[in-house]
């Protein structure tokens, strides 16, 4: 008995069965996407096809009550809505007066650097002060105790011009800058 030429062992697939098959699976997917477009194309049964407005809705969608029906309902619009709600706040509760105030108080300035040893801030410091700028330090602390000693450059009201000094020292002083509220 010879297991190799039994006639259960599987043939390959020759070159016409593979396009064959190719094919055939071409005309199930084009078959299967017209079925299911020309149902997507039916109306919902009990719909009345001369109505515009209903055809567009689902049987099964819940009665919409109109004004007339219901005097409750009111027919706000977003943008009416927003409206009513902005002119029924008063300006204290919109808190602009303080904002305005707390506006006139912000100073903008550029950090250069933050170190933990204060002597290479100090350093920082002293090499800037003798090239022109209004440098300062400032201390602070992590929530762990340890402190930082932060190098900053002049004390601006307009941020643009905190953005102006800072891409001048990015590129005069080759420094990585950024622009930061001053602490009150």
């Amino acid at each position: 008995m010879n297991l190799l030429n039994d006639e259960k062992t599987p043939k390959a697939l020759g070159k016409r069965e593979i396009v064959w098959i190719g094919i055939g699976n071409l005309f199930l997917m084009i078959l299967s996407f017209s079925i299911g477009f020309w149902m997507g194309e039916e109306e919902p049964a009990g719909v009345d096809s001369d109505s515009s407005e209903t055809s567009k809705v689902p049987s099964f969608a819940p009665p919409v009550p109109s004004v007339e029906e219901d005097s409750a309902v009111t027919s706000y619009s977003f943008y009416k809505t927003l409206e009513q709600k902005r002119e029924s706040v008063s300006p204290l509760e919109t808190g602009k007066p303080a904002m305005d105030s707390m506006a006139q108080d912000l100073l903008f300035t550029v950090q250069v650097g933050a170190y933990q040893d204060q002597r290479a801030a100090e350093n920082l410091k002293s090499s800037l002060k003798s090239k022109g700028y209004s440098v300062y330090t400032e201390e602070g602390s992590f929530s762990g105790g340890s402190k930082i000693y932060r190098v900053r450059v002049g004390k601006y009201k307009e941020r643009e011009k905190a953005q102006m000094l800072a891409i001048q020292l990015e590129k005069e002083e080759r420094l990585a800058t950024f622009v930061t509220l001053v602490n009150p």
